[in-house]
């Protein structure tokens, strides 16, 4: 669940500086469009083996038709509710590994009560028929606290596992409560919380006793991830609240070339190993 973003990427050689004002120049040489936000969780999920279904929303026009083609030609079932006029796309200019900036044509749309009520009962229906749901929140009005309020519990009745991220500083990490996985940055985790003097552990723990989510990954960049974890799962014992058990796991990569998505397929591979029936440190 969660909103579609179109990443279009624009490369380029480097000519130089302009002659008319000192900026960089640029030849285009071609440019390549991929179907991203949620839906490349749905892609990862479908690509490891599981059948996925994608709840989106999206417009009548030419990019949702893209993304829409691009799904089902990899067997991700989706139902996108129409609520505006276009989908997000993000656009990088890239000369050779390095990208030189961003152009974004976005807006915040969040769905309004009738498309919400569409929404949280397509996701009802939906979850009684899956091993787990997972929440992406890019901040663009897919995910409401509206539609959370109206679903979720119902959802956490039907499904064993849930999890959850989100991507960006407009989406609401608060907002998912009683999960049993949150993929955030280090980064996301202190700017939702307001804290960035506080160790990692207490900070986690503020995290996990705000939503009462059962599992937490913190993602550290090249420093790999710390994962933490409740000494108890029973929530009426006094070890759900005690202090958490962590483990940091290192990158197995010496190198990054680019982040971009990272976070996207840990969320993918770790929730599909969670409903598997593997524990919190094999999904990790």
């Amino acid at each position: 669940v969660g909103d579609v973003i179109i990443d279009r990427y624009v490369h380029c050689d480097a000519l130089g500086v302009a002659s008319e004002s000192p900026m960089l120049s640029l030849a285009q040489r071609d440019e390549r469009r991929y179907v991203g936000g949620a839906a490349i969780v749905a892609r990862h999920v479908a690509a490891l083996g599981a059948h996925a279904f994608l709840l989106t929303a999206g417009g009548d026009d030419e990019r949702t038709r893209f993304a829409s083609e691009v799904l089902e030609a990899e067997g991700v079932g989706c139902h996108l509710i129409p609520s505006r006029p276009t989908l997000v796309e993000k656009t990088r200019f890239v000369v050779d590994d390095t990208k030189l900036f961003k152009v974004d044509q976005a807006q915040v749309l969040p769905l309004d009560s009738i498309a919400e009520r569409r929404a949280a009962t397509i996701l009802s229906q939906q979850s009684k028929i899956a091993d787990a749901v997972i929440f992406c929140d890019f901040g663009y009005g897919m995910i409401t606290n509206g539609l959370l309020g109206r679903a979720l519990p119902t959802v956490r009745q039907n499904v064993r596992t849930l999890s959850a991220d989100v991507s960006g500083g407009k989406g609401n990490l608060l907002g998912f409560r009683n999960v049993d996985l949150l993929c955030p940055t280090e980064r996301e985790v202190r700017t939702m919380l307001h804290d960035f003097e506080s160790g990692l552990s207490s900070i986690a723990w503020q995290l996990l006793e705000h939503t009462q989510a059962r599992h937490l990954f913190v993602t550290l960049d090249k420093r790999g991830m710390v994962v933490f974890e409740r000494r108890s799962q029973q929530r009426n014992s006094p070890d759900w609240s005690a202090r958490l058990k962590s483990e940091q796991l290192p990158s197995f990569a010496d190198h990054a070339i680019d982040r971009l998505g990272c976070g996207d397929a840990l969320l993918a591979a770790s929730t599909l190993a969670l409903a598997s029936g593997s524990d919190v440190m094999q999904c990790a």
